[in-house]
């Protein structure tokens, strides 16, 4: 299989698609007379520049001058359209007119605005739950394929944790914290309609994204939406003239920082130290070194493996509709270079939406295929980062006479041994291949006025396949290959669902009612393949019927099947007091107790409208007080936990039987069933104020909520006794999270300038109840999971300076440590010399040991901010948003890991200000091989201060005068330039603050993961 991506271009495809559009429409002219007239705002009586004036039914139209005044030529009969932003849309027929001036109102009927909530609409003046919607004008302005990458910042409460910066991944969304201690902190993605993920929705396609953040508007949805619920609508045909839309960008990509590391001379005085305050003998490369200093290399790592990447994105979609039908047809391609060398990833997708009416009947489809390659790092068995800081500089990336021509270290040398981890990437195939096809079909019946049956079917496939081979190669003593492998792996799974619902709205006198019932089924069906080999004929046969050695196969199958009803029903009086409540009954087979009940309800008060409230309204135009309760279940485990499972052919189990010593195949129980298990639980509680002020310009919402989380899924306690190495599972844990959010919004649409600000402020902590072992403790590196601990937290050793001189180790261990069994006196630090690491005693045990270990920081942010800005000025426009967590601690591994100068791996340049006789004040310690202090123990010495804040996107357009443009029947133009990440405040002295390490209790550990870029981006946006 050859290294390279081979790939249709992105120009290419989009061209066919281009030309498959074009063969369904031709554009046609009509004859016109001249109008024109001025667009003034009816509350001041000034001119409005910039107003959309279009031909209703064509994409032909102009715009306003900066007087306000217009001119067009159009047919005597047309209707003009008349918008802007901030203002109420106006429809008006000529009739023959030639001079229409045009008065335009402030639009302050944003609350009747419709909101996609659980499988229907609702206006945003009855919501009661915790919804907000991401304003998609904000989205269209990142440049990016990664709806979830784009929402960062958008929205109070949903936090984007990014843990890694590679081609092609998406980020973590945690929907108002921790839900969970297992794998179902992720919201369900709904993306019209199918129950699928966050990477099938392209942002160009976006027409609208609602998120569920508490349980009484996610309960609804049941089993999967514990951690809340985004739901995805994609844009759809019109009744307009036919449309093109194109779009792309490139992005440029660059590393943000580099690390500050040893160069050759830098890192043979630092070994030499580290030798000899241990009293060893240097390795042979050191005098080889400053015998003839030319033999040797001196290799800046990080330029070798880091490299300027790019980024390009290619999306055309043509629409159009008429009375009783619709269709939008798009297709996207991009292709990503990494950072790290020869790390890419390509993307490509083609989605069908049409919708056709026929009487009280409309029937419509979804269709989404998508296409992903990647090329990832090479394993090593150690993070690639940690090889490219942890690698001699003395080592040469290129070694002709190595085989694969890559260099390593020599023999007989002493070197270490890091591996060259540019070889690695560069003569490694190790390439990921997704294919995706996501579609949906509905048929939606009004079978009496307000009664309407929908039943909508949707299948989500998904086919993987990696490949993996290592040829044979040479890069030093340490690292080679004599014998190549191949490791193949295939899989399929299909996940369907139909969903019947019938929903009914009433309204009478001041009364109104909304109400569903619905059913749903569903299967979820994996089947996976995989096989190796070993020893090839030569590097080019890279197939598995090539291997001579080692040639397996296994595979593995899974099936899951799920059945629900629910309902919903809403009620509101006058539109003034609001109650809705909704229930869900679902069935699953992971459980031998199989069903589960979750309810909800939320109520809601328009105080504003009351009497008493009228002297207000001059300046509060609007106050809503809400309140919630809802329960949801999550399943998140694996499936047939109640059924015992078996090992087959384990070897110890096998017997033989008969005379002739033939070997029957045995049986053993590897884990005992998990009996009585069933759902977990997630009670939210929550309350909340939306207010409203100036006239609906000014907009700003409080939420308060407290998320606890019984009977979690967790390892049961089982004695060993047994033999059986694995617990069985049971709703053993609790788990609570609580916080507030707080989002304000302000619109000013008037005038040749207008701007909106936007900013959300949010806070949750996790912290856990229960375990199923008393003190029981997790750890994953410094971080600690405990019963009554928060989610985050990190246990550290506690660093009390720097001993500067002998006399300061001498008078510390006099007074800490303890006498043993025979009296004699055991110093707490009894290897410690000058230059070390001073720990404290915590408990004053006179052992420094784990106990030791006192909670400093965590990883778990305070405050996550989002700032964000929409501004234009006549034909320019700007798009800022800054985003950044405040509270938070990381550890920094990768300092730990240059600082620890205790072998003979690269150092940081600090390593030049460690303690010596000479500089007693560092705050380095000595260095010295085999660390016999621990200097480089866990400790606070490697805990900085995580916060930070980022220019998260910036993008400045210009858009094409209209006028202009409608004389050749186009309907916009844009150009723009921008960036991503420009700048970041931070103390942090890593590569990145924002990747982390997870979003569970390893969450603000950076271990050397892969830093997101800083990018500039140049974009085109046009439509015909």
């Amino acid at each position: 299989m050859s290294k390279s991506l081979h790939r249709i271009s992105g120009f290419t495809w989009m061209a066919l698609l281009f030309m498959a559009c074009m063969s369904l429409t031709a554009l046609g002219q009509s004859q016109s007379v001249k109008v024109s007239g001025k667009v003034t705002d009816q509350s001041d009586g000034n001119a409005l520049p910039g107003v959309n004036i279009i031909i209703k039914g064509t994409s032909l139209g102009t715009v306003t001058n900066s007087e306000g005044n217009y001119q067009l030529d159009v047919a005597s009969d047309a209707i003009l359209v008349f918008s802007s932003i901030g203002y109420s849309t106006q429809e008006i027929e000529l009739n023959g007119q030639t001079t229409l001036n045009v008065s335009m109102d402030l639009d302050v009927r944003q609350l009747d605005e419709l909101v996609v909530v659980g499988y229907q609409t609702q206006k945003k003046r009855e919501l009661t739950g915790a919804i907000a919607s991401v304003n998609t004008r904000e989205l269209e302005k990142i440049a990016s394929v990664s709806t979830t990458q784009g929402i960062q910042g958008l929205i109070a409460g949903v936090d984007v944790v990014n843990t890694s910066g590679s081609p092609g991944s998406d980020p973590s969304i945690l929907v108002r914290g921790i839900t969970t201690i297992n794998n179902g902190n992720g919201p369900l993605f709904i993306v019209d309609g199918v129950w699928t993920n966050s990477y099938y929705a392209n942002p160009n396609d976006v027409e609208s994204i609602t998120v569920l953040k508490d349980a009484a508007a996610a309960a609804i949805y049941g089993s999967r939406a514990a951690a809340g619920v985004i739901i995805v609508k994609t844009k759809r045909g019109t009744k307009k003239k036919p449309t093109f839309e194109f779009n792309t960008f490139r992005k440029i990509d660059r590393l943000a920082k580099k690390l500050e590391l040893a160069n050759a001379s830098e890192y043979i005085q630092i070994l030499k130290l580290a030798h000899d305050n241990a009293g060893s003998t240097y390795p042979d490369f050191v005098q080889a070194y400053e015998n003839n200093p030319g033999d040797f290399a001196d290799t800046d790592w990080q330029d070798a493996y880091y490299r300027n990447a790019s980024e390009d994105n290619y999306h055309l979609s043509f629409s159009g509709g008429a009375e009783n039908v619709n269709f939008r047809v798009s297709g996207y391609y991009s292709k990503t270079t990494g950072l790290k060398i020869d790390t890419e990833a390509e993307r490509m997708g083609l989605r069908i939406n049409t919708d056709l009416k026929v009487g009280k009947l409309t029937i419509g489809e979804s269709i989404n295929l998508g296409h992903t390659t990647s090329e990832v790092s090479a394993g090593t068995g150690f993070a690639d980062m940690y090889q490219i800081t942890n690698i001699s500089p003395l080592i040469p990336v290129y070694d002709p006479n190595n085989e694969g021509g890559f260099g390593g270290a020599p023999v007989g040398l002493g070197f270490n041994d890091a591996s060259n981890q540019v070889g690695q990437n560069m003569l490694k195939d190790n390439e990921r291949k997704w294919y995706d096809v996501v579609a949906s079909i509905y048929a939606d019946m009004e079978i009496l006025k307000g009664l309407n049956y929908k039943i909508q079917g949707s299948v989500d496939f998904g086919n993987y396949y990696q490949y993996d081979y290592t040829p044979t190669y040479e890069m030093g003593v340490f690292d080679r290959s004599d014998v190549a492998s191949l490791s193949e792996e295939r899989s399929n799974d299909l996940n369907w669902m139909v969903e019947q619902t019938l929903k009914y709205f009433k309204s009478f006198g001041d009364h109104n009612i909304s109400a569903l019932a619905g059913f749903s089924v569903n299967e979820y069906t994996y089947r996976g393949l995989s096989g190796s080999g070993n020893r090839f004929e030569n590097n080019d046969l890279r197939t598995l019927g090539s291997a001579q050695e080692n040639l397996s196969a296994s595979s593995s199958t899974n099936r899951v099947a799920g059945r629900s009803f629910f309902g919903s029903l809403s009620y509101n009086f006058q539109e003034k007091y609001l109650v809705t409540a909704n229930i869900r009954r679902d069935g699953s087979s992971k459980f031998d107790n199989k069903h589960g009940v979750f309810p909800s309800v939320s109520v809601g008060w328009w105080l504003s409208e009351e009497n008493f409230f009228a002297p207000l309204t001059s300046v509060v135009s609007g106050v809503k007080l809400r309140a919630s309760y809802g329960e949801i279940g999550n399943n998140i485990i694996g499936s047939y936990a109640y059924i015992p499972s078996l090992g087959i052919d384990q070897g110890a189990v096998n017997y033989p039987f008969g005379t002739d010593g033939s070997i029957d195949i045995g049986t053993s129980i590897l884990e005992l069933p998990s009996f009585n298990i069933e759902w977990e639980s997630t009670r939210t509680k929550g309350i909340g104020a939306d207010f409203f002020v100036l006239n609906n310009q000014l907009e700003f919402s409080l939420d308060v909520f407290n998320k606890l989380t019984t009977g979690i899924l967790d390892a049961q306690l089982l004695s060993g006794s047994t033999g059986i190495n694995t617990e069985p599972t049971g709703n053993v844990g609790e788990l609570e999270t609580k916080g507030w959010e707080l989002s304000a919004t302000y619109k000013n649409y008037k005038g040749a300038f207008n701007f909106e600000i936007g900013a959300n402020v949010s806070h949750s902590k996790a912290t856990m109840l229960k375990f199923a072992k008393e003190g029981e403790e997790r750890w994953d590196g410094p971080s600690k999971l405990y019963a009554g601990g928060q989610v985050g937290e990190f246990w550290l050793y506690e660093e009390n300076g720097i001993f500067k001189s002998q006399e300061e180790v001498d008078q510390w261990n006099e007074v800490n440590g303890y006498r043993n069994d025979a009296g004699d006196w055991i110093p707490l630090q009894p290897f410690a010399e000058a230059g070390d690491v001073r720990f404290v005693d915590q408990n004053g045990d006179g052992i420094l040991n784990t106990d030791d270990r006192v909670h400093r920081g965590s990883g778990t942010p305070d405050i996550l901010l989002g700032l964000n800005l929409l501004a234009s000025y006549k034909n320019f426009d700007l798009a800022a948003n800054f985003y950044g967590t405040f509270g938070n601690n990381t550890y920094n591994y990768a300092r730990r890991q240059l600082q620890r100068m205790d072998n003979t791996w690269n150092y940081g340049r600090d390593g030049l200000n460690s303690w010596t006789p000479d500089n007693p004040n560092t705050d380095i310690p000595r260095a010295v091989i085999g660390d016999p202090n621990g200097n480089n123990r866990e400790s606070t010495r490697y805990l900085e201060k995580g916060s930070y804040l980022r220019l998260n996107n910036l993008q400045i357009g210009y858009s094409l005068p209209k006028d202009l443009l409608s004389k050749i029947g186009v309907q916009k133009v844009r150009v723009y330039v921008g960036g991503t990440r420009l700048f970041t405040i931070t103390k942090y002295e890593g590569y990145d603050p924002a990747t982390t390490g997870g979003i569970l209790h390893g969450r603000g550990v950076d271990y050397a993961n892969y830093p997101l870029p800083r990018s500039f981006t140049f974009g085109l946006q046009a439509s015909f």
